[in-house]
């Protein structure tokens, strides 16, 4: 008689894969066998330990069926599930039927027996998870989300149950920069062996303080708020809507003339330098202690006071300009179709957003700084663009926004365009551009946002060199 000892293994392969191999090993002995299993299933617990996995036990899983191309169903049978069945994981499906269908399901049923929450889908359903569990995790605790009197929001609480997406959406950046990858056979594998990091999140206010909702990636007003917008009028025609109302709203662009009031980052890193967040990403682990911020007046121009180095007391920066887009990028951003992101030196996990200031400019001008973002050009480096690591920015729109069709004026500075009166045009007298954050419409013009770091903790490790 022979008795078979099989050992799955993790294995790297190109490009941030990761993938599964099978060893064997035969014995004439079953104690041999037997005793072999026993000290490999300790030592792998060891090491895991040692370098911070817990593998989850029990996850909930919700599955997109809409999303990105209808392939999530499929991708969780035959990809993930057989990998969670390997590791003895008990999984609870459920496939989704309405829009914030998790999100309601996590605010407001029992999940204390999961390890963690898994989206086998896009972005969407990953943010729509999200903020879900930190709503929940807030009411539990008892802390407010809304601003009420005050300008600054509360310290939220982190979850302790740990998040995790599966890739199967139309972009799936939050793969991409976590992993290096939207590969559904990495993802799961990361989320088996129980691999963990910090992630950063930002939280947006309405001017009048109303919360709204947490955001991971992109919060966007103007020209991404736009194709957003018109794209959700094109749902029939699939993922190609975006592409679409890409080309509509690049053709008749909306110019906002805004006042941005922005805490700089206190840390040593911007956004314009050459170091990437890759694993084990040293800024991102550092055990800084968050400062508590406060706004001293709200009448005269306000100013945040750092009260753990004792008094330093920074003024709120202030900008105007007239902005085809203002953007934020709490991470990189990174896709398929853009490698490198909206902002390719954006951490998962320092406490900062990046700033990205876009003025008016030509047609040429516009069509040269987004081709930027598709390879390794620098997207910072032209004269229309501004970019600031930030800790939170306040954005107001100070006059009527202005459409003007790129078949007019083809070349216009910021410094040319003074002022937003009525066009003739009967499409520059509808209603202010909206916020696009994660593939989410924010129709309120006037929002604040702010950082939190560390917020919650996802099943990945970032991206490895």
């Amino acid at each position: 008689n022979c008795f078979v000892l099989k050992l799955d293994l993790v294995t790297r392969s190109k490009d941030h894969k990761w993938r599964l191999q099978t060893l064997k090993f035969r014995s004439k002995s079953q104690p041999d066998c037997m005793e072999w299993c026993r000290l490999i299933s300790s030592k792998l617990e060891n090491a895991l330990c040692k370098i911070g996995c817990e593998r989850p036990q029990s996850l909930l899983v919700f599955i997109n069926p809409f999303g990105g191309r209808h392939r999530a169903e499929s991708i969780y049978t035959n990809t993930v599930s057989p990998i969670f069945d390997l590791a003895n994981i008990k999984q609870t499906v459920i496939v989704t039927e309405y829009r914030d269908h998790a999100k309601k399901f996590v605010e407001t049923e029992d999940i204390s027996k999961y390890d963690g929450i898994v989206a086998v889908g896009g972005d969407g359903m990953f943010n729509e998870i999200a903020n879900g569990l930190l709503l929940r995790t807030q009411r539990e605790n008892k802390i407010p989300v809304e601003l009420f009197n005050s300008d600054c929001p509360n310290s939220y609480k982190t979850p302790k149950i740990k998040l995790g997406v599966i890739p199967a959406g139309s972009t799936d950046c939050m793969s991409y920069v976590s992993q290096g990858i939207n590969d559904p056979e990495t993802a799961a594998l990361h989320i088996m062996v129980g691999d963990t990091h910090p992630l950063d999140l930002c939280s947006l206010y309405e001017e009048s303080g109303k919360f709204i909702r947490f955001s991971f990636s992109m919060t966007s007003y103007g020209y991404y708020g736009n194709v957003l917008r018109k794209s959700e009028r094109l749902r029939h025609l699939g993922p190609s809507r975006y592409d679409f109302a890409g080309v509509q709203t690049f053709l008749k662009k909306h110019v906002s003339k805004s006042e941005i009031h922005f805490l700089p980052s206190s840390s040593n890193s911007h956004a314009t330098d050459t170091t990437k967040c890759r694993y084990p990403c040293q800024i991102c682990s550092e055990n800084l202690v968050t400062p508590k911020i406060e706004i001293a007046t709200l009448d005269s121009r306000p100013h945040f006071t750092n009260s753990i180095s004792g008094g330093d007391v920074r003024d709120l920066k202030v900008v105007r300009g007239n902005y085809i887009m203002v953007n934020s990028a709490m991470m990189s951003c990174a896709c398929g179709r853009s490698p490198q992101g909206l902002s390719p030196s954006a951490h998962l996990a320092d406490g900062n957003m990046d700033l990205i200031l876009v003025s008016n400019c030509s047609q040429a001008s516009f069509i040269r700084y987004m081709l930027s973002h598709v390879g390794g050009g620098n997207r910072f480096d032209f004269p229309f663009v501004q970019v600031h690591r930030v800790k939170a920015f306040k954005h107001k729109v100070l006059a009527k926004p202005e459409a003007i069709a790129f078949s007019r004026q083809t070349s216009v500075s910021s410094s040319e365009v003074t002022g937003f009166e009525s066009s003739k045009d009967p499409e520059s007298t509808q209603t202010e551009s909206c916020w696009n954050t994660d593939g989410e419409l924010v129709e309120s013009p006037n929002i604040s946002v702010w950082v939190h770091r560390g917020l919650i903790n996802i099943y990945a490790r970032g991206v490895e060199n």
